[in-house]
């Protein structure tokens, strides 16, 4: 962490170690397709989860991080969106 900002690790301090396995990253960090986020994120609420904190300062070309925010927003965000609808009627709100 640099100025409150964390680095890239470069691969070969980490090889080796389960938790920096490639696929492991890939499997368990918001990495992927519009649909496979939203498969993630829905483990994440089959857990109970339910807010989530997008965070994209990781090293991104500025270009990256609005291209994928824009995804998110666009494709992501409105399959949660009746969920959020449902639940507050379901609790009077």
């Amino acid at each position: 962490v640099k100025n409150g900002f964390p680095e890239a690790v470069p691969y070969e301090s980490v090889k080796g170690k389960d938790n920096y396995n490639p696929e492991s990253i890939r499997k368990n960090l918001m990495f992927g397709t519009p649909g496979e986020i939203i498969e993630k994120l829905e483990d994440y609420e089959a857990a109970g989860v339910d807010q989530y904190c997008l965070g994209l300062t990781f090293n991104l070309p500025f270009e990256l991080q609005k291209k994928t925010i824009r995804l998110f927003v666009d494709e992501v965000m409105p399959h949660f969106a009746t969920r959020d609808r449902t639940r507050a009627v379901a609790v009077g709100h």
